[in-house]
């Protein structure tokens, strides 16, 4: 029997690529329902790397392994995003980082689907992040064309992103250059934008850390912490005479995000040995924590965006239309007395019935009521001004005063208009409560009500 050969693979062999997202967990061995899945993890590899080693030590693939990633975080899902970026070797392609990032945003909308509300959290290994920043950039400003991806996006953990390029950019366009003479190679654009202190990343990056602060999104950062040889990885028997980082800590990290150094070179920040790896229990760690906070984070977003969408535009239009119908405002809200107020407050103080209702912890109604002429009007007024004076920080006292000869003042429509106008006049953030699903709609901020 012929002893089993270790297979091998080389920078010179050409990619076997299969575009979009491959679920490798779990696989079809571990059977669970879409609705079973709590968290999505996007994984997106770097420049030229091989889809089958890029996540893999040896024999262990810690995204496909269920006693690894899978184990670490009940109920996700874990997808590997595959591209050409091949630029050494056979197969060698020119690719333009708008043209990937798109790839990613179709592949991501339609696994998804558009009744999809599942986190998402994105693992990316050196070029990959620059992509997701441009992903996520897209994202935002075409909603309407992937609704199931920004919205959803709860955090990033970055392996060896060169967010402000690489040193080591130049001998790779030597190498690139070198080999496309042979036709084994291609210097592409992906390969010219990972240029030292780029000027185009650094936009890119300022424009990602912003949209990042603003919708909360977590992100961590690891570094390399040992050096690499980068043309010995390439071409067996050559080697450059000083290994150095690929991408150091001041290009891998982002200004006030959390970060944490490995003990790895560049080309390891992705690949681990086992469940017990050093290494793989920091980064599935920070991915765990994200997971956990991720649902958190969402909700905190949608808060503020439903807030900020309360501009002061829809929010005088909401106050104008609750108004509407009412032929004295003031005296629906404040009463037709006019004569001075607390002349009648000591006796409704001194009320048994008014003493129980001032005890009582749950929201209630305070009702006057009383035959024509008999003073209640002066009585609910001087009440009004005794609970907006002794009322307590965050609390909210509305009122209404009814008329049978007011039709909007004899109704129960007529009623709720007037408590919701009183409720968002003392705090427009409350406004957003209101807000249709359609926002955009020209009707927005007119909200009616069934009685």
């Amino acid at each position: 029997m012929a002893a089993a050969t270790k297979a091998h693979h080389s920078k010179f062999d050409p990619q076997q690529i299969n575009p979009g997202l491959e679920v490798v967990f779990p696989n079809d061995e571990q059977p669970s329902s879409k609705s079973s899945i709590k968290v999505d993890i996007i994984a997106i590899p770097g420049l030229g790397a091989n889809p089958e080693w890029t996540w893999k030590h040896e024999k262990v693939h810690w995204l496909r392994d269920p006693n690894m990633l899978g184990r670490k975080i009940p109920n996700c899902r874990i997808s590997v995003f595959q591209y050409q970026s091949q630029w050494f070797g056979k197969g060698s392609v020119n690719q333009r980082i708008e043209s990937v990032a798109n790839q990613l945003l179709y592949a991501l909308d339609r696994s998804r689907g558009t009744d999809t509300k599942t986190p998402i959290i994105f693992v990316c290994h050196c070029l990959g992040g620059i992509i997701l920043e441009k992903a996520l950039l897209t994202s935002r400003l075409r909603q309407n064309d992937f609704p199931s991806v920004y919205p959803w996006v709860a955090g990033c953990i970055f392996l060896g992103t060169p967010f402000h390029g690489t040193k080591t950019q130049s001998k790779a366009m030597v190498l690139a250059e070198m080999a496309e003479t042979i036709g084994m190679g291609t210097p592409s654009s992906l390969l010219k934008m990972l240029e030292k202190d780029s000027e185009i990343l650094n936009s890119l990056l300022e424009d990602f850390a912003l949209l990042a602060r603003d919708a909360q999104i977590r992100l961590f950062c690891f570094f390399e912490q040992e050096k690499s040889d980068l043309v010995g990885l390439f071409i067996k028997g050559l080697s450059w005479k000083n290994q150095e980082l690929i991408v150091d800590e001041a290009s891998a990290t982002i200004t006030s995000v959390e970060k944490l150094g490995l003990k790895s070179d560049h080309f390891h920040l992705n690949k681990y040995d086992g469940p017990k790896d050093g290494n793989f229990k920091y980064v599935s760690e920070e991915i765990r924590v994200t997971a956990q906070k991720a649902d958190g984070i969402l909700k905190t977003r949608q808060n503020q965006l439903r807030q900020a969408l309360v501009n002061d535009r829809t929010y005088h239009t909401m106050i104008d239309h609750l108004g509407k119908g009412f032929q004295d405002i003031d005296a629906a809200k404040n009463g037709p007395y006019k004569g001075p107020r607390g002349t009648k407050l000591s006796s409704v103080l001194e009320l048994e019935n008014f003493k129980n209702w001032r005890q009582q912890d749950t929201h209630q109604v305070l009702w006057v009521h009383g035959k024509a002429g008999t003073g209640q009007g002066a009585v609910a007024s001087s009440a009004i001004e005794y609970l907006e004076k002794s009322r307590e920080h965050g609390s909210i006292v509305t009122s209404f005063f009814c008329d049978q000869s007011d039709k909007q003042r004899r109704s129960m429509k007529g009623l709720l208009q007037l408590v919701v106008r009183q409720i968002i006049d003392m705090d427009q953030d409350l406004a957003r409560h209101l807000l249709s699903d359609s926002t955009k709609s020209k009707d927005a901020g007119k909200q009616e009500f069934d009685p």
